[in-house]
């Protein structure tokens, strides 16, 4: 009827990267792979350049948001 016409378009899935995909979760970038892991939550997920910029910055693992008091490099970036 004329109100499922008025509902929103479904939200689109989020979007969940693969144990393949290898590109920093903030910058996206294929040519800087994941090279830094936050403490304490241990979320492996950005390269070098983005661990500096949000170390800099508001210091927040950019998966779950957890306050990072270091970011560790684990594979050379």
């Amino acid at each position: 009827g004329a109100a499922a016409a008025l509902a929103a378009p479904a939200a689109p899935a989020p979007t969940v990267a693969s144990e393949d995909d290898t590109s920093c979760v903030v910058c996206l970038d294929e040519a800087s792979p994941r090279s830094h892991t936050f403490v304490p939550c241990g979320h492996f997920c950005v390269c070098a350049t983005c661990a500096d910029a949000i170390m800099l910055g508001d210091k927040l693992c950019p998966i779950c948001r957890v306050p990072s008091q270091m970011v560790m490099r684990i594979r050379p970036a």
